[in-house]
């Protein structure tokens, strides 16, 4: 999947070109600009050793980023771009997503550690993970700068 491909075919595979696409920089400061980007993926689970019966969701994640506009940048993400990237992360689980070796415990709470660990570009800063298995129960992973994922 190529997350660039709405950009013209000569700027696919480069480095954000947003970041450098304004003109006129006249009376622009560099502005921080808080996203959300989400997605669903309908996925199996089951919760051992309490609930081993594996059951169908349509989870909900929701990443929560932040980003500074500098004065020549069109936008401070481009957010099509990280949702193909969110995507293609949420359809790499398998359809029993506690086959995935980052989330055995098949939890919301193991969702929310996998989903930390997407490759976004340096500029881009993940505040928060969110993922529901209903409407009614959301599960949060705050990024602090200290949190290891490892």
């Amino acid at each position: 999947m190529n997350p660039q491909f709405h950009y013209p075919k000569h700027l696919q595979g480069t480095a954000a070109p947003y970041l450098e696409a304004i003109a006129s920089t006249q009376g622009r400061v560099p502005t921080t600009f808080q996203y959300q980007i989400s997605t669903a993926i309908r996925r199996k689970h089951c919760n051992p050793p309490i609930w081993t019966d594996t059951h169908f969701h349509n989870f909900q994640i929701t990443l929560h980023l932040q980003a500074v506009r500098g004065v020549s940048a069109m936008y401070g993400i481009d957010m099509i771009e990280v949702e193909m990237l969110l995507k293609a992360w949420a359809e790499a689980l398998p359809e029993v997503v506690n086959e995935h070796p980052l989330c055995i415990g098949g939890t919301t709470e193991d969702l929310c550690l996998y989903f930390a660990r997407i490759e976004l570009d340096p500029h881009i800063q993940l505040l928060r993970v969110d993922v529901a298995e209903t409407p009614e129960r959301i599960t949060s992973l705050p990024i602090l700068q200290t949190t290891s994922l490892n």
